[in-house]
């Protein structure tokens, strides 16, 4: 490996160093107190570049693809959201009807008790924030949204509250796929796998062997020591 770094190494060449260093020479490393940190995260790092590397292309795509649905779900969800409670602000201010006022915002709040934040929650929180708003409206909650007209013959708010919860019902059925599908491949629970997947477990992983090489330098092994343990420090 003259000449080389540890970025230009293949995905397979970083996975036979921290094998190596993880199965052949454990028993070396778990001599030196100063590794025995640097080795756990490298064994962290080494179980996620493997997951990685080894997901199947059709898998990624598929998670890549249902990940790119839901991003595009969430966006109207959110539109809707920002919408309705905009539009429930304006009334309880520029109405001349003090009660119609005062319930418009309340009936807001109830809506959205994390007011726009709720733009900002989970899939799965706005998912439940949804189906909690849908489970504790009243009759007199509906008629006041039938009362308020949306202009270009879209309806009323009422309408559109009923869209929210029928784009949240869409993000509940692809996200519940999406965590199926994840829960099948085995290690993959949190994030889809990608071209940047990759990258980025590469750049954790070359991380992981700069903190073992640290502590391999601190250690009190004479430096042929050093290089013989781990002669991937030439390379940093």
């Amino acid at each position: 490996m003259g000449g080389t770094t540890l970025k230009s190494l293949s995905t397979q060449e970083m996975l036979d160093i921290s094998d190596r260093c993880l199965v052949k020479r454990r028993a070396d490393f778990d001599k030196i107190s100063e590794t025995h940190g640097a080795m756990q995260l490298l064994e962290k790092m080494h179980r996620k570049l493997k997951v990685v590397s080894e997901q199947s292309p059709e898998q990624a795509e598929e998670l890549h693809d249902m990940t790119m649905q839901l991003g595009q779900v969430d966006l109207e969800h959110d539109r809707l959201v920002r919408g309705i409670y905009h539009v429930l602000v304006g009334i309880g201010e520029l109405i001349d009807d003090a009660q119609f006022a005062r319930e418009s915002s309340a009936l807001r709040d109830r809506l959205f008790p994390a007011g726009l934040n709720t733009t900002l929650l989970r899939y799965e929180e706005q998912i439940r924030a949804a189906k909690t708003a849908q489970s504790g409206i009243t009759r007199a909650d509906q008629e006041l949204l039938a009362r308020i007209d949306i202009p270009n013959s879209q309806g009323t708010l009422l309408d559109m509250v009923s869209r929210w919860w029928s784009v949240s019902s869409s993000m509940e059925e692809l996200w519940l796929k999406r965590q199926n599908l994840r829960q099948s491949q085995e290690g993959v629970t949190a994030q889809t796998t990608s071209t940047a997947d990759l990258i980025r477990a590469r750049h954790q992983w070359i991380g992981a062997m700069r903190v073992l090489a640290a502590a391999v330098q601190a250690s009190s092994l004479e430096q042929t020591q050093k290089r013989d343990l781990l002669p991937e420090m030439a390379l940093l």
